[in-house]
């Protein structure tokens, strides 16, 4: 039998990720794709993992790793980490924000969740 996957190690994934990421030049950063989904195996589970990177208004880049392990049903430890690199080299982190939408009926409840943690907004379905 597969052993679980404990949330810190889902963090731990994340933070190694955005460390490696955090060391490139602001070029490099840039050169990185919009989007880029990639998944490991720990101890026979998959994890997902999805790296963001996107140009603010300022011209600073942020760059997010969320980090996905399916438990059962829909139910999953999700870890995200974020920061945003100025062209001076400068870093900064990624605003911190926490908020959670619940729509009825209850049938469609599973479908409806919205979480914003960190700064990466995670939905189950893009409506």
């Amino acid at each position: 039998m597969k052993s679980s996957i404990k949330s810190e190690e889902i963090q731990n994934l994340a933070t190694h990720r955005i460390e490696k990421l955090r060391k490139l030049a602001f070029d490099q950063v840039l050169e990185l794709p919009e989007k880029q989904n990639d998944h490991e195996t720990i101890r026979g589970r998959n994890i997902y993992i999805a790296t963001y990177r996107d140009q603010l208004q300022d011209g600073r880049l942020r760059v997010v790793v969320q980090v996905y392990h399916h438990r059962f049903l829909g139910f999953g430890s999700m870890a995200a980490e974020g920061f945003v690199v100025a062209s001076d080299g400068t870093h900064s982190p990624v605003l911190r924000r926490r908020s959670v939408r619940l729509e009825h009926p209850p049938e469609v409840l599973r479908k409806s969740i919205s979480i914003r943690y960190r700064g990466v907004q995670v939905s189950p379905a893009n409506r």
